[in-house]
C-alpha cells in the first residue's frame, strides 16, 4: 500500500509540474578543480539548512553522486554523526555562517573539518524558500464596458552550490539555478519539492557534464 501511495505522489508531481523552467548560470570553477576528481579524493555532502527540503536534495544529488563519485561518498546524516563525534560540529557550523556573511572562507576551519570527515570535498547546496509571485492584468471586453481582471500566479525557487577543498579551504566550484513553475501547475508541498528536486538536478548536470 506504502508503494502504492508513493508512486502516486511521484507520478502526481510529474503531471502537474510539467511546466517547470530552470535556468542556469554559467558555474564559477577553478583551473585546478574537475568533477572526477571527487572519485578520489572523497566528498561528503553537507546538511542542508532548512530541513524540509532535505528529502528533494538529497535523492536528486544522490542520482548523480553515487555513479561520479562511489564509494568516498558520505550522506548527510552520516556526517552529522562524524562532526558529533569528533566535536567539531560547532566549527562547522561557524565556517558555514562566516562563508554565508561573508563569502570568505575560513581555511583552517574547512581543513579541521575535512579530516574529521576524512574526505577531501565539502558539497553544501543550498535550496532558497520558495516564493509566490501574482500578476495581475486588466483588459476591457470588446463588445461591453466590462473590466475582466486576471490573476496569475508563479512559485519561484533559487538554489545554489558550493564545493570546498579541504585542502585549501577554498572554493572550488560554485553554481546556481533558478526555476519557476507557471500558471496550471497545482502549488503544494510536493510540487514545491518538485520544483527543489529540478533545480538540484540542474546544479549536477552542471558539475558532472
Amino acid at each position: 500500500m506504502r508503494l502504492l501511495i508513493t508512486a502516486c505522489l511521484i507520478l502526481f508531481c510529474l503531471t502537474n509540474c510539467s511546466s517547470i523552467k530552470v535556468q542556469t548560470k554559467m558555474p564559477y570553477q577553478s583551473r585546478e578543480f574537475h568533477s572526477s576528481n571527487l572519485k578520489t579524493g572523497g566528498m561528503a555532502l553537507l546538511p542542508t539548512t532548512n530541513k524540509e527540503y532535505d528529502s528533494a536534495v538529497q535523492q536528486n544529488a544522490e542520482h548523480y553522486l553515487h555513479p561520479y563519485v562511489g564509494r568516498e561518498y558520505l550522506r548527510p546524516r552520516l556526517v552529522g554523526q562524524l562532526l558529533n563525534e569528533t566535536n567539531t560540529l560547532s566549527i562547522y557550523r561557524d565556517a558555514i555562517e562566516t562563508y554565508k556573511r561573508t563569502g570568505i572562507t575560513d581555511r583552517k576551519k574547512f581543513r579541521q573539518i575535512g579530516a574529521a570527515l576524512q574526505v577531501r570535498y565539502l558539497l553544501k547546496i543550498d535550496p532558497g524558500m520558495i516564493t509566490t509571485q501574482q500578476e495581475t492584468e486588466s483588459s476591457t471586453s470588446f463588445y461591453d464596458d466590462d473590466i475582466d481582471i486576471n490573476t496569475t500566479e508563479t512559485r519561484k525557487n533559487t538554489t545554489s552550490a558550493i564545493i570546498i577543498d579541504c585542502n585549501s579551504g577554498e572554493v572550488v566550484w560554485e553554481g546556481i539555478t533558478k526555476a519557476t513553475a507557471g500558471e496550471g501547475d497545482l502549488f503544494n508541498r510536493h510540487a514545491d519539492l518538485e520544483i527543489i528536486g529540478k533545480n538540484v538536478s540542474a546544479l549536477m548536470e552542471q558539475l558532472f557534464f
